[in-house]
């Protein structure tokens, strides 16, 4: 099947069994069985193709994700670096908090579930914000980000746009104490099928243990468990967004 699905196009009998190192006897045995219940099907040319069934099979997996428990194992391997692990979602010009595992340490980051933030002073949502298109972010965000929250709030769609720019090539975001003063983060999307991001993953913590040393090694294990758990889940990790492993 997995042949199969990586040749859209279809494969003849006798590539199909060198794909898997099996004897062509084998091969179509095993065929007739999986035609017989649609997860392929010849076509008319001769080649073998991935069926309906599978489809079916496949959209089910997709309509049946729940991000929030599929990606708590995430935020609890997270976690385990020691700081407060979060997973949220865009809402508008704004970042919902919809899943977080606190770390153990007595100064530690703590967002009620369900909480809000402006998406541009939020490490997940600059993370989400990232992934649209200058276009579809000038849809969402206020025509004017000011006044700042913070001395380091990013307040002009300029210098959004090129710290966004940034995180791209970098593979993750970084949010400089921009909401909460002494409060430092970074932050990756996990992408779906269609490539794009509904949620975003982070690590958040004081300034004082999430130094300029140590943000690098946090933002790429972020980055790392972004792009496996886009991969785990069925998703496509965009060609605009540097490939975590090339680094690592």
């Amino acid at each position: 099947m997995l042949a199969l699905a990586q040749h859209p196009r279809g494969l003849t009998l006798a590539e199909l069994s060198r794909s898997i190192d099996l004897a062509p006897s084998t091969v179509h045995r095993l065929l007739q069985t999986l035609q017989m219940n649609r997860f392929v099907r010849e076509s008319s040319h001769g080649l073998w193709q991935v069926g309906v069934a599978s489809f079916e099979i496949g959209s089910a997996f997709f309509v049946a994700r729940d991000w929030v428990g599929d990606l708590h194992p995430a935020l609890v391997e997270l976690a385990s670096l020691g700081e407060t692990s979060n997973l949220g979602s865009l809402d508008g010009s704004e970042v919902i908090f919809i899943g977080q595992v606190e770390c153990q340490e007595v100064m530690r980051m703590v967002a009620p579930l369900g909480s809000r933030a402006p998406a541009w002073a939020s490490g997940v949502g600059k993370a989400l914000l990232a992934t649209l298109s200058p276009e579809q972010r000038r849809q969402v965000l206020p025509a004017d980000l000011g006044p700042a929250i913070t001395p380091t709030t990013l307040t002009t769609h300029e210098a959004l746009e090129a710290d966004l720019a940034a995180a791209k090539a970098r593979g993750y975001v970084i949010d400089l104490e921009e909401r909460n003063p002494g409060l430092r983060c970074v932050a990756a999307p996990v992408f779906d099928e269609f490539g794009q991001a509904s949620v975003a993953i982070s690590l958040s913590g004081p300034a004082a243990r999430m130094t300029d040393d140590r943000l690098d090694a946090l933002g790429m294990a972020v980055a790392r468990l972004a792009y496996e758990n886009t991969q785990t889940l069925g998703g496509q990790w965009p060609q605009d967004w540097v490939h975590p492993a090339k680094d690592g």
